[in-house]
């Protein structure tokens, strides 16, 4: 039953790979965890850079800071504040954001099923607003909803080392004009957990966005590192 998981997520993974897609991106994130109250508030603070057309230029770079209350084992609530540089290069515009979370998170082993093979296996469902304000833009200040649930499964769980591949897909609802679905993101990758601290996160993501609801979608692909240190 385990291969049979560990093939469905690398068919995934190939998958995602093989559907066509115009440039080539690299997104490197580097984040760190503090525990606030143990196990009940944390402080989170994450940092990216991005390249576009083909890696070879500088885009974006931005950094979130806020708390994740855990009320129950299975939800963590969060808010965060993100300052967003992003352009053509020498041309950065700045954009405030406020994001809300709601992510429920179960294993089957919290149905009692933890005799099962899969009692591993973990499901999260991320539910994110944004509140964006860009001075810059037509819309001084807008609201975007994000739903992304992930699937992951631990092939490899030893006290020094874990390794999960997971498979997720994120949709983006922007509310500017209407309801519109105007982005999706297929993530599929390795986490490895060394020493329970520290986390490296290897992905390939298919990037495809469009104007609104009704325009033409445009494709890219997306090599991401991430790098996360637990207090």
């Amino acid at each position: 039953m385990k291969r049979l998981v560990c093939g469905a997520m690398l068919a995934l993974c190939a998958a995602s790979v093989g559907w066509g897609a115009d440039d080539w991106m690299m997104w490197n994130t580097y984040s760190f965890k503090l525990p606030v109250i143990k196990k009940k508030v944390d402080l989170n603070g994450i940092f990216e850079t991005r390249f576009r057309d083909d890696m070879d230029e500088f885009f974006r770079y931005h950094f979130y800071v806020g708390p994740d209350y855990y009320p129950w084992k299975w939800l963590t609530l969060g808010i965060q504040y993100g300052n967003i540089q992003s352009g053509d290069p020498g041309d950065f515009k700045t954009e405030h954001r406020i994001m809300y979370f709601v992510t429920p998170k179960v294993k089957l082993s919290d149905f009692c099923l933890e005799k099962l093979p899969l009692g591993d296996l973990n499901l999260s469902v991320q539910n994110r607003l944004d509140q964006r304000i860009r001075f810059y833009a037509d819309h001084t200040c807008t609201w975007r909803y994000r739903f992304y649930p992930k699937l992951s499964y631990p092939v490899f769980k030893r006290k020094k080392l874990e390794i999960a591949p997971y498979v997720g897909d994120a949709f983006y609802f922007d509310f500017t004009n209407n309801i519109a679905f105007n982005q999706n993101r297929v993530y599929s990758g390795l986490t490895f957990k060394l020493f329970e601290y520290l986390n490296l996160d290897f992905y390939y993501m298919r990037y495809a966005e469009r104007s609104g609801r009704g325009g033409d979608w445009t494709c890219s692909n997306v090599v991401g590192t991430g790098v996360a240190y637990n207090f």
